[in-house]
């Protein structure tokens, strides 16, 4: 149902839950978006090397290779993706840690609110493609 002519944004999703990662391949991917999943930091940072993501959503506590440093490792790439940060913990210092990120939302989180910052994160993005 979606028009040829529209770009197909690449979204990676960085989290050790499969289910996240299930559930959000699959919302994702009906919303329109090309999507690839990771388990892990050191995985996501691979992949991202690879698939090239027009953003990446990053959960931030993960076994080995967490969320803060996989953000920071992020941003080192040139260019370096878009970045939504999901966290399971609404705390200052876990914001405060992440203002390199281009948002930051709460688990549980609302699909319609995710695709809202999604859209609003790629829209400035294309004259670039």
């Amino acid at each position: 149902m979606m028009p040829t002519s529209r770009i197909k944004y690449r979204v990676l999703v960085i989290d050790d839950e499969p289910g996240m990662r299930s559930l959000m391949r699959r919302g994702l991917g009906l919303a329109g978006f090309e999507v690839q999943t990771a388990q892990d930091g050191e995985l996501g940072l691979e992949v991202v090397q690879s698939y090239r993501p027009d953003l990446v959503m990053l959960d931030l506590m993960m076994p080995g290779l967490d969320g803060y440093e996989t953000l920071e490792r992020l941003c080192a790439f040139e260019p370096c993706p878009k970045i939504i940060v999901l966290s399971g913990r609404d705390e200052p210092e876990a914001r405060a840690r992440t203002l390199k990120a281009n948002g930051f939302l709460v688990k549980p989180i609302s699909f319609d609110v995710l695709l809202e910052m999604i859209h609003q994160n790629l829209d400035t993005q294309k004259t670039s493609h």
